[in-house]
């Protein structure tokens, strides 16, 4: 099999560049997923290499939920994972829930023992936002939720959300469509468009 030929990895001085993740995650359980997206078999360039082809395909009445974290505390990384020759990749994601609310208890419950996946937009250079996925068709990942009332007037509470998701992937983007309660959010535009409504067309999809 012949390998492409990888690109530059350049820089331009002066160049905006945000860091963290966006304040509002996404979330839904894997068993609600009745197709994933694939990657594309033989990509022709960076963009096509790391995101995904195609939409996540929802079990008739199910949609993801979305998800507010404190913008500043949360995160996404990865890091590789096992030995020679047989490493992955471990996807990471910690969001911060300001509240022990009925929701978030819920919420806390339904995932003790369960699999789901997560998409978290991040900053990039030049004021672009980027999509990824936290969790794998074929592998399953680890959510951890802890929760506290704080211990003084200021201090820290609510939840604190983290997830370990081995991937054949570093953080693969997503483009497509994601099914929200309320409408759809276009996730290569980062459009939101509300039950009902008629999304906008998106040529660059």
């Amino acid at each position: 099999m012949s390998l492409r030929t990888l690109a530059n990895l350049t820089w331009d001085s002066g160049l905006s560049n945000p860091s963290g993740i966006l304040s509002k995650a996404y979330f839904c359980r894997k068993g609600d997923i009745k197709a994933w997206p694939k990657m594309k078999a033989a990509p022709t360039s960076a963009a096509e290499a790391v995101t995904f082809e195609g939409d996540f395909e929802f079990v008739e009445g199910r949609t993801a939920i979305s998800i507010y974290s404190t913008q500043g505390v949360g995160k996404a990384e990865f890091e590789p994972d096992g030995g020679k020759d047989h490493r992955v990749y471990k996807n990471k994601l910690s969001l911060s829930y300001p509240d022990m609310n009925d929701e978030g208890i819920d919420f806390a419950n339904a995932n003790i023992n369960s699999n789901g996946i997560f998409i978290v937009p991040h900053y990039e250079a030049g004021g672009k936002i980027a999509y990824v996925v936290i969790g794998a068709e074929h592998m399953d990942p680890e959510v951890n939720i802890k929760g506290t009332s704080g211990d003084k007037p200021g201090s820290d509470k609510g939840l604190t959300i983290e997830v370990t998701a081995p991937d054949y992937y570093a953080l693969p983007r997503y483009v497509g469509i994601l099914p929200l309660p309320d409408g759809t959010l276009n996730c290569g535009t980062g459009v939101f468009t509300p039950a009902g409504a008629t999304p906008p067309e998106n040529p660059g999809a």
